[in-house]
Formats: structure tokens, sequence, C-alpha cells
């Protein structure tokens, strides 16, 4: 398959992970030196940015997580150093930094959201959190810097540290990554509220089950190891938080159920899992271990939901969103569900053999189902052939010599033999990348376009338009895409062999491409032109089978055909900028009466001088009734027999040059 940006990212995803982790664990026994730490800021602050250039989807959210993990890395560092009362505050300033953070984005990004009018209130509340979190935090530096003895317990090393570590960090992250910010854009830069149809549970469950089951087990099993250890006396005196306790989660369930009722079923699984993960990271005494675990269950359970909220602007539906969102979770899950399982694996051993059945036959039953998929999708990919009856072979283009594939938008059916033999041919005897040119039919991508270019790996001259036109969608760099697609349109459907020329010459196109797809869906006065340019010699019948050729492009008689038309031009004083754009829809004036004399000398020469062998006119029309004297010309040369006409239609004349003829001639003049 392609190596997709979601697939390249995974290894830097992990590292970011375990980045994060490392210093989250290891806050409160860090014996590093200066360089060590700044060595880690900046291999954690390259890995996460450069997923803003490997995977932009993976960026916001990871540049997140790593900011709030290092926030806490600098809390469980300088903890010890806080009274009590200044700790809860920073608890408080801690989670209102959050705030900062995430409202900080959200309201001066607030430009790029496609319609902010829909989300206002969701702007006012990231404002407030930001302006407010940004108060606070002045407030606290106000009076550590004026009132020292009221912060004496603020270590002042606390707060350096906290610049230099997260600060540095968010710094590395942008710096080293700059020449990429400064010269990418994207349009594809806004989010939209999601309005269409949301995930139902079932969905849910079918996607992310093993995974829940596993979160929730852990969870449980903390939970009962937390009342476990609580005696009944300790709760004494903390009739209040139980109290807020409650009603939060009472608020919990009213809002999930609210939510639920508006579509979002997803809401009923996330919301209360969260606000369990919450009450468990906050327990006395957590390992800041599990306090990881824990806060990338939720991270990851966020994410679920979140997208079912919102969707990036200019998506299919929100099936980008999702698939690269869920990429993320998938990740973060794996690595969550590997603690839990060994986690609970290991405490088995005290369980009873009832409790350990209950336990161990829904996870094995999940496990089952989930490994039954690579079985199951390979055996229906397997059967989903171009050719059922084709025996089975290491050879991925067999099918070629045996497949009928019919054009869907053309409802024509064509043999793909041919395709093959030129494909083998091209590997066979094509030597270096030249450009290719072949057809391309109405449908995607996905359908029977670039069938040789894929098969051979030689560059043509637009391959996955879509893709490519999705990578560039800045004004004109699309247009520019869709344009090539209208010019390989034009090279196989125009009479007009000048402009051809031009066109190869310009895309340095070395083999052109008719086999029976391009006979199907062009016309044959467009594909008559080719076997006309071998005539001239402009092109060579490359390879040739049952009516499919590969015609060989002539780059030097393509550079001579150029020059030899201008210069012919210019010896019968033909201004091509007198004549009108677009080609005449009606022919030569039959009755046209040339002048008694004109002076030929001049083209006699260029034709001589430069050995010119044919000359191709596709406006002839025109040329008689804006330039007559240089149609005068013309007709004086055809009169003496110097020129033939080799092919004419309505538009178009072709002339061959009898060489015969013009020494003749010249000699006579003499």
């Amino acid at each position: 398959g392609d190596l997709h940006a979601h697939m390249i990212n995974l290894p830097f995803l992990l590292f970011a992970l375990l980045f994060i982790s490392y210093e989250v664990i290891h806050a409160q026994q860090d014996r590093r030196n200066a360089i060590s730490i700044v060595l880690a800021l900046f291999l954690g602050g390259l890995t996460i940015g450069m997923m803003r250039a490997i995977n932009t989807w993976d960026w916001p959210s990871f540049m997140l997580l790593a900011v709030v993990g290092l926030g806490y890395a600098w809390w469980r560092r300088w903890m010890n150093t806080f009274s009590e009362k200044l700790s809860f505050g920073l608890h408080v300033l801690g989670i209102l930094m959050i705030g900062a953070i995430i409202g900080g984005v959200y309201w001066f990004g607030r430009g790029f959201l496609a319609d902010p009018a829909s989300v206002r209130i969701l702007v006012r509340i990231a404002g407030f959190a930001f302006f407010g979190s940004v108060g606070l935090t002045g407030i606290l530096v106000f009076l550590w810097q004026f009132f020292p003895a009221a912060m004496r317990t603020l270590h002042r090393d606390a707060l350096l540290h906290l610049l230099v570590y997260v600060g540095g960090f968010v710094i590395l992250a942008q710096l080293l990554v700059l020449p990429y910010n400064s010269w990418y854009a994207s349009i594809y830069n806004s989010v939209l509220p999601w309005e269409g149809g949301k995930t139902p549970l079932w969905a849910y469950f079918d996607i992310h089950g093993l995974f829940v089951f596993l979160v929730v087990s852990l969870l449980i099993w903390e939970s009962f190891r937390w009342l476990r250890a609580t005696r009944v006396g300790a709760l004494a005196g903390q009739g209040i938080w139980l109290a807020v306790a409650s009603a939060i989660s009472a608020a919990v369930l009213v809002v999930s159920v609210v939510l639920a009722m508006m579509g979002y079923q997803v809401a009923l699984v996330v919301l209360p899992l969260l606000a369990w993960i919450a009450l468990l990271f906050f327990r006395p005494e957590q390992s800041p271990q599990m306090q990881i675990v824990l806060v990338l269950a939720g991270f990851a359970l966020a994410l679920t939901l979140g997208v079912e909220v919102i969707v990036i602007a200019g998506d299919i539906n929100r099936q980008n969103t999702v698939f690269k969102f869920y990429m993320q979770v998938w990740i973060v899950f794996s690595v969550v569900s590997g603690v839990a399982f060994a986690v609970l694996a290991q405490a088995t051993d005290r369980w009873r053999n009832r409790l350990r059945i209950v336990w161990f036959a829904p996870l094995m039953f999940l496990i089952a189902t989930a490994a039954m998929y690579p079985l199951l999708a390979t055996r229906a990919r397997s059967v989903d052939r171009m050719v059922p009856d084709l025996p089975l072979t290491l050879n991925g283009l067999d099918y070629l010599e045996h497949m009928q594939h019919t054009l869907i938008d053309y409802v024509i059916p064509i043999e793909t033999e041919n395709d093959y033999y030129i494909i083998r041919w091209l590997q066979e005897n094509v030597q270096g990348t030249p450009v290719i040119l072949e057809g391309r039919s109405a449908a995607s991508e996905y359908r029977y376009n670039l069938r040789i270019s894929i098969n051979t790996g030689l560059p043509t001259i637009l391959g996955w338009r879509w893709h490519q036109a999705q990578q560039r969608t800045l004004s004109p760099l699309g247009n520019i895409v869709n344009q090539r697609e209208n010019n390989v349109h034009y090279l196989y459907n125009t009479q007009d062999i000048p402009s051809a020329v031009e066109m190869l010459r310009y895309y340095q196109v070395r083999y052109i491409i008719v086999s029976d797809m391009e006979r199907a869906i062009y016309p044959a006065s467009g594909l008559a032109k080719f076997d006309q340019m071998v005539q001239m010699g402009i092109l060579t019948e490359a390879y040739q089978r049952e009516g499919a050729i590969v015609y060989e492009v002539n780059p030097v008689a393509l550079l001579d055909f150029s020059v030899d038309q201008n210069a012919f031009f210019g010896a019968i004083d033909l201004d091509k900028s007198l004549l009108p754009d677009g080609y005449s829809m009606v022919g030569v004036d039959p009755t046209y009466e040339p002048e008694a004399e004109v002076d030929i000398d001049p083209a006699l020469e260029t034709l001589d001088e430069r050995e010119i062998r044919y000359v191709v006119f596709m406006d002839i029309a025109d040329v008689q009734r804006y330039a007559p004297e240089s149609y005068d010309r013309l007709l004086r040369l055809e009169a003496e027999g110097v020129l033939e006409i080799a092919d004419e239609t309505m538009q178009r004349r072709i002339y061959r040059v009898n060489e015969d003829v013009l020494r003749d001639v010249l000699d006579e003049e003499d």
C-alpha cells in the first residue's frame, strides 16, 4: 500500500508518548545535568514539531498533550517546596492554564473558523478561559515580585524552571520547524461544527470495544484498590467533598444523557469515563505511572468525542477527520490497553476463579473477534479480483492479460491485454525515467487511470489528480493541477500539430501511449495526428501490437519543427498576432483571387536553408481573411509545386515540401 503520512508518523507518536511519560514519571528523581535536559527537550520539540510537516492532523492534540505533560512534570518536581494553600492554588491555576492554552488557541484562531457565528458561545468561553487564566497568572507574578512575604513558599527557581522547561519546549517545537511553517500554506485550516450523522453506540463499541473493556476494567480495579485501602473512619469530616463529588457525578450523567438525546450517543460512554478518570487521577498516593496511563486513556476518549462535535472544513463529510484522529486514538489506546492488561493479568492471581472467568471470558471473546479481522479481511480482499478465475501467481500484472474492463463513464468495455505488453515492453526497453503521456478517463484515479505510469514507475504529466489538488489548495496551484488534466485531454483530442508539439516540448514527453483505452475515449481525428507526426519525422513508432502503439518523441525534431514554423511564417510575412484567437468555423473562400505578383524568394531561401520538409497551418481560413498577402505567397508556392497539400480539413492545412521542385526553382532563379 501507499506510505501515507499517518503511517510515517507512527514511530514519532510513540516516541512522543515515551518522552512525555519519562518526563512525568522521573520528575522527582531527575538526576540529569542541564545538557541532558536540553537535549531531551530538543528531541521532544523536534519530534512533536515535525508532526506539522509529517502528518499535520497529529500536531495540535500531541502538542497540547506535551505542554500539559511537561507542566505536570514541573509541578511534581517542585511540589514539595509549596505550602498546602499554595499547592491548592497552583492546582487551580494549573487547570486554568490548561484552559488558557486551549482557549488561547481557539480565541486567536477564531479567524480561521469557517462559520464563527455558529460557535460564538465556544469563542466566548475560550476568550474567558484565556484572559482569565492570563490575568490570574499576572496576579501571581505581581504578588511574587512586590509581596515576597506572601509568596515566600514559592521557590523562585520554580518559576524560572517553568519558563525554561515548558516555555523552552514550546519555542523549540516552533523554531525547529520554522522553515516549514514559514513556507507552507493551506486552506484546510478551519473547523466547523459537525451537523451530520453521529456515531451510534454499537459502532463505537464495534471499533473500540476491546480497548474500552480494558480501560473500564482498569478503572474498576483501581477504584477497588482505593476503596479497600480507605478506612471508613477516614471519611469523617469529608461530607462536603463527598457532596461535591456526588453533585459533579450527577451533573455529568445529566449532561451525558442530554447530549445523547441530541444525537451524541458517544457522550454516554466518554463523559462518565472522563469523570471517573479524573477522580482516580487525583486519588491520594496515586503513582505517576498510573496517572500517565489515566491521562492517556482520557486523552484518547476525549478525541473520540471530539470528532462527533467538529469537522475540518473541506473534508469529505467527516471521513478524514474521523480517520486521522482515530489513528491517534488507536495508538494511545494500544499503549494504555497494554498496561491495563499487564496490571490486571498480574492481579488475577489474587482473584477467585469465578471472577477470573467473568473477566477473561469477554476479554478472550473480544481479542478473538479483533484477531478475526486480518483473517476474514484478507480472504475478502483475495476474492475481490479483476479476473476471478486467474490461477494463483506472484506476478501482479498477469490479470491484465485476461481482463476486460468497462470504462464506467463511457460504458465501453476494453481489453487490457495490449496494456500488459506495453508495460512489459517499457519495463524491458526503457532506461531512466522519461515522461510518458497516457489517456485519462473521466472516472477517478480509483478506476483505470494511470495504468501505465503506475505499473512502470515512469513519470507522467499528471499523477493522482485529486490528491495533487488537495495538497495544493491555494490559488492558483489547484488550477494548475486541473489544467494539466485538461492538457492531457487536449493532446489526444486536438488536430493542432503545432500546439501539440509545443505542449510535448513543455512537458518533456518522450513516449506517447495509444492503446485500447485511448481509442475508446478519444476521437480518431485527434489520434490520427500522431501518425501524421510520424510521417513528419517528429515521432517514431517504438512499439506496436494489434493497433496499440507506443510513439517515441524525437526531442530534436520537436525543436526543429517549432523553429522551422516560426522561420517560415517570417519568410512569408505572416504576423500571427493579427489572427483572431481560436479557429474559424468556416473554411477558405474557394472564389478567392490572389494578387498577380508576390515575392516568394525569402520563403524559398528559408525552405532550402533550414531544410524544412513540412509546414502546418491550423488557421488557414483566418490567414486567407486577415493576412491575404501571406496567403498569396502560399498559393504562389503551391502553383510553383514547391508546397503540396498533404492533409487538409476546414481549419487545418499541412504542406509537404517537394524538395526536387524547390531545387529546380532555386536553380532557375540562379
